[in-house]
């Protein structure tokens, strides 16, 4: 295999693992909301409970994929 097919392949690599890293953990942050809703569902601690969570997940989604992206990418 030539170089450039292997950097490329690597990349493939990259991009699918960062891919299933976004997507486990949206849904275990949305596993953890839901079920958080739940457990609150009724109390007031629901209405502020949500928002530390959102950002939280949030944080995690956007903020920690993008610097895993842009370490990976230098």
């Amino acid at each position: 295999m030539t170089e450039s097919k292997e950097k490329s392949k690597e990349k493939q690599n990259r991009q699918k693992k960062i891919a299933t890293f976004i997507i486990s953990n949206a849904i275990v942050w949305g596993a953890v909301i839901i079920g958080s809703a739940f457990v609150l569902k009724g109390t007031d601690y629901m209405a502020k409970l949500l928002p530390i969570l959102g950002g939280g997940a949030g944080f995690s989604v956007v903020i920690l994929t993008t610097l895993l992206v842009e370490k990976k990418e230098k």
